[in-house]
């Protein structure tokens, strides 16, 4: 007569290795969330809103971010109008640093923006994140979610065969 408290005599039923399969599924299921979890916040490089440059045609330049101006390539963004508005960064190369865009009226605004760009955009690109710690916190999950896994088998085996490691034969 076979042992009923070893891993096979477990493996002869049938019950025991559809919860196998299942255990197995869910191990990809919770590893595959993980790995997009993991994926989608590797560093990146950015676009640095607040140091890009405006440089304009008579030469002086003015930070972005201190005028309310972002950056996103091919076109400027007036954080203050709310709507893509190259003209912002164009009146300030007309008007200077001192340029307030709520104080000027559409008429005004007409006249000092112009088809042709006074300006150019130097871009200041800034890393989002460290491989370093990326990586880092990769293995630590990856070791939680194992020892997780490791710790509902031997808990599985502890209910059905009384011992967290039953003997294989």
């Amino acid at each position: 007569m076979e042992n009923k408290k070893t891993i096979s005599y477990l493996k002869s039923k049938a019950w025991y290795r559809l919860v196998k399969v299942f255990f197995f599924l869910a191990l990809l299921i919770v590893l595959g969330i993980f790995g997009f979890i993991a994926f989608s916040s590797k560093p990146y490089t950015t676009i640095d809103q607040y140091n890009s440059k405006i440089v304009c045609n008579n030469g002086k330049e003015y930070k972005a971010g201190d005028h309310g101006i972002g950056i996103y390539l091919p076109q400027v963004f007036s954080v203050i109008r709310g709507a893509d508005n190259p003209a912002d960064a164009q009146v300030l190369c007309v008007e200077g640093g001192s340029f307030v865009p709520e104080a000027v009226s559409m008429d005004e605004w007409t006249k000092l923006t112009s088809p042709t760009p006074l300006y150019k955009i130097e871009i200041v690109e800034k890393t989002v994140g460290n491989w370093w710690s990326f990586i880092g916190y990769i293995v630590l999950a990856l070791f939680i979610i194992l020892a997780i896994f490791e710790a509902i088998r031997r808990i599985f085996y502890y209910i059905v065969l009384g011992s967290i490691k039953p003997k294989n034969k």
